[in-house]
């Protein structure tokens, strides 16, 4: 797989598509957080939203391991980023399990997956 191909459709059916991205924010005390969000395009069901200070290819398998377990295999992972700034971890793990990367945004759908938190009291 030499690069993640534009996918222009919406997906039809669930878990043909899970998109997935990183949010960032601070704590009312300054500390760093990162969410990792993973959504079923077509149900817009939020699969996992995991929260730590830092995620490494590893952690990111883990969760990843535990939904396809869970919920099934997608058909593909959608992120706003490009195949290129994904983990070769990740990338040779979702290869060999037959999960095709698809970058961007649907036609559709020209704005970004809506990975929002709400602000909150974090401390």
């Amino acid at each position: 797989m030499g690069g993640a191909k534009r996918c222009l459709h919406r997906a039809t059916h669930k878990d043909q598509v899970w998109a997935w991205g990183f949010i960032f924010d601070r704590t009312t005390s300054g500390r760093r957080l990162q969410w990792l969000s993973i959504v079923g395009e077509y149900t817009r069901e939020c699969l996992t939203l995991e929260v730590g200070l830092r995620f490494h290819a590893a952690d990111v398998l883990n969760v990843l391991g535990d939904l396809f377990v869970i919920c099934g295999v997608p058909q593909h992972i959608r992120g706003d980023n490009g195949w290129e700034f994904i983990a070769k971890e990740i990338r040779t793990w979702l290869t060999n399990s037959n999960v095709r990367s698809v970058a961007g945004h649907t036609r559709r759908d020209p704005q970004p997956h809506n990975h929002k938190l709400e602000p909150t009291q974090l401390s």
